[in-house]
């Protein structure tokens, strides 16, 4: 929150408390001055929101699309996560999930909100997927993944790559990690026993010395975030 912005909202509460505080003082003017104060913080609210949405999206890398379905390959939820995770978390982001389940179709938002209290909601539906003889909570629940994705996907406006053309793109840019970087990545996989054939697919390369330097903060944020919960 920049300076101005707070001497605004300082100024608005002293003037609230001189006229709450006051002998003669008029309840009528403090509630509208009370509204006005609520709609101000409400608005610089929706503002810095999308600031940091748009920092966020700059700062999130592409995800790969490391899992094999029957004929397509596409980039699982926990995948996404774990990389956008750290990123939101550094941009002053935060989301969760709401569903509304009728008995043959199933609703998930994703509602995305800073840490002033500011939210955006994506929705979509589908019917129950009843394929291959599931039960009616398999059924829900593959559907409740589905949705989770991809409204997690279209809310903070995340792109999702193939393995081949991510290779192309770092073939073109050469840019990779430093030794010392590779080491402490290195280090770091070792300490939290993570699985490091699925760390690589993340990020759509076939040893860790192919990282480029633009996913190394990412990368190394993702790891630590998997220390910090174990």
């Amino acid at each position: 929150m920049s300076t101005e912005i707070v001497k605004q909202e300082n100024t608005m509460i002293s003037v609230i408390e001189k006229v709450a505080f006051s002998p003669d003082a008029d309840v009528s003017k403090l509630e509208k001055m009370l509204e006005m104060q609520e709609r101000y913080e409400a608005k610089e609210a929706r503002k810095s929101f999308f600031r940091s949405l748009s920092k966020f999206q700059m700062d999130m890398p592409p995800v790969i699309k490391a899992k094999q379905a029957h004929n397509y390959q596409y980039a699982p939820l926990c995948d996404i996560t774990a990389i956008a995770n750290p990123v939101l978390n550094a941009n002053g982001l935060a989301y969760r999930f709401e569903q509304v389940q009728t008995s043959d179709e199933l609703t998930v938002s994703c509602i995305v909100s800073n840490f002033e209290g500011h939210e955006e909601k994506t929705s979509m539906s589908a019917p129950l997927d009843k394929s291959g003889s599931k039960n009616i909570v398999q059924a829900a629940g593959s559907t409740f993944q589905y949705l989770m994705r991809y409204t997690f996907i279209g809310a903070l406006g995340i792109t999702t790559a193939d393995s081949d053309s991510d290779a192309r793109v770092l073939s073109q840019t050469g840019d990779f990690i430093t030794d010392e970087q590779l080491a402490e990545l290195e280090a770091l996989l070792a300490e939290t026993s993570s699985n490091r054939d699925k760390f690589l697919g993340v990020f759509g390369i076939k040893q860790l010395s192919d990282l480029p330097q633009t996913h190394y903060a990412r990368a190394k944020a993702a790891i630590i975030s998997k220390r910090n919960k174990a």
